[in-house]
């Protein structure tokens, strides 16, 4: 595959015909070798290593019983050729097609790529690839050799962006996970009665411009990339909360945001005041950063704080969701709890 837009469709050389192709030509050199004298004929006898080249590659079965992950890897791999360098991944067919509409189409279908067992990524960044390759058989992505905040959300948002490229719900919602934590962390979020307040020294509660434009850019709806609403949700509980609206004015210049704003007011109006908790969505003054709701005691009772778990998710298959909350009760610290 040449080009971003995706697998390209075998329609002229299906694979017996590249198969046939490429015995007519061993066969042509063997029959020039016949016409030799007999002992440059001997010389150019190819070797028990030489011989195999040319003919389907039988994989022997190990004696050994493997264990259930190996066994479920299979023995089918694929290249992948990364970024303008066309730097080389061999990774398990099993595993990218259980994780990606994208590369099972391309690997299973009509297309040149599943004949090849070869696919060119050229717009792909090696650091990035590299994160989905550790998630891919790790299930984890580190981010210890990236000590700034801003380092880690720019990482974690080219995964995401990969992730939505790749059509991988399940690298989505891991990295929309860790870009949660990460902001979360970082801000140092204090809850008192209020719900929950920003460390003015510490990160602001947003993305930056170029963040949210790079977003929208390479996604195209929420429905597909929730990552969009969160970006609108966190430009919203900047504004509620007190935050300089001019700081995310640039917000509203790109395109399809105010849209995706709009959408996530409308989602959050039935819980504005905390009482309605029967009605969907989120209240509009919750963190969207904080994963999970959480009661907090208040003036008018106990009220949750924070987004559910899977808010900013895609789940269209049924299955219990494996997130976890982020959230950390800070009131009974002193060095945290604000009044």
């Amino acid at each position: 595959m040449t080009s971003k837009g995706g697998p390209t469709e075998l329609k002229k050389a299906p694979a017996q015909t590249l198969t046939t192709k490429k015995i007519s030509r061993r066969e042509e050199s063997m029959a020039s070798a016949s016409d030799l004298p007999a002992q440059k004929k001997q010389k150019t006898e190819p070797d028990s290593m030489e011989k195999s080249v040319g003919k389907p590659q039988q994989t022997v079965a190990p004696k050994q019983k493997r264990n259930a992950f190996s066994e479920s890897l299979g023995f089918d791999t694929i290249v992948i050729l990364v970024g303008e360098d066309k730097y080389p991944y061999t990774l398990h067919k099993s595993r990218l097609c259980a994780i990606s509409d994208f590369f099972e189409k391309a690997f299973t279908g009509l297309f040149k790529e599943a004949n090849e067992k070869q696919m060119i990524l050229n717009d792909v960044d090696i650091a990035t690839f590299d994160g989905f390759v550790e998630w891919l058989y790790q299930n984890s992505i580190s981010l210890s050799d990236k000590p700034k905040t801003e380092a880690k959300l720019d990482f974690l948002l080219d995964v995401y962006i990969l992730a939505d490229m790749i059509m991988s719900e399940a690298l989505k919602n891991f990295a929309m996970d860790k870009i949660q934590d990460t902001m979360y962390d970082a801000a140092h979020v204090h809850l008192n009665y209020e719900g929950s307040i920003l460390n003015p020294t510490k990160l602001r509660g947003v993305l930056s411009l170029a963040s949210v434009q790079r977003v929208f850019e390479n996604t195209t709806s929420s429905r597909d990339a929730p990552i969009r609403q969160y970006c609108a949700a966190l430009a919203s509980h900047w504004i509620i909360r007190g935050g300089d609206a001019k700081h995310v004015a640039g917000y509203f210049m790109i395109d399809g945001f105010v849209e995706e704003f709009s959408d996530y007011q409308t989602s959050t109006r039935h819980k504005v005041f905390g009482f309605e908790h029967e009605d969907y969505g989120p209240r509009i003054r919750d963190d969207p950063r904080i994963s999970g709701e959480h009661p907090v005691e208040t003036e008018c009772g106990d009220m949750p704080i924070g987004h559910e778990i899977c808010h900013f998710h895609i789940h269209r298959e049924s299955g219990k969701c494996m997130s976890i909350t982020n959230w950390v009760d800070h009131r009974h610290c002193p060095e945290c709890y604000s009044d």
